[in-house]
């Protein structure tokens, strides 16, 4: 709910997954993605399985891992399978809204 307010007074239109396999799905449904923001700790499948995924199909577009876990090997883990970014919880709006504007057009 805390990036629905953030992303509120933008033109950004969200889509929620409940689980890492809806991630998946609805990446492949859905041609007018911009954007992927993936929590990492997710049920079905986590967010690095989903990543891996979706980059066999969706190679370009912008995935923004988010977690609470911020351990220093955690940006090297979320690269590695493929996300281009990282945020950590808690999200603060303006690190937010910076770390994704580098990646929209």
């Amino acid at each position: 709910m805390l990036i629905d307010l953030y992303l509120r007074p933008t033109s950004a239109q969200l889509i929620w997954a409940m689980d890492g396999e809806k991630a998946v799905e609805l990446a492949k449904e859905i041609e007018s993605l911009d954007l992927i923001l993936m929590d990492i700790r997710m049920p079905k499948l986590d967010g690095y399985e989903a990543t891996k995924k979706i980059r066999e199909f969706l190679p370009e577009i912008p995935i923004i891992a988010q977690t609470a876990y911020v351990m220093p090997e955690e940006k090297y883990k979320v690269t590695n399978v493929g996300c281009n970014d990282l945020i950590t919880k808690p999200l603060i709006r303006e690190t937010f809204l910076k770390t994704i504007s580098k990646y929209l057009k």
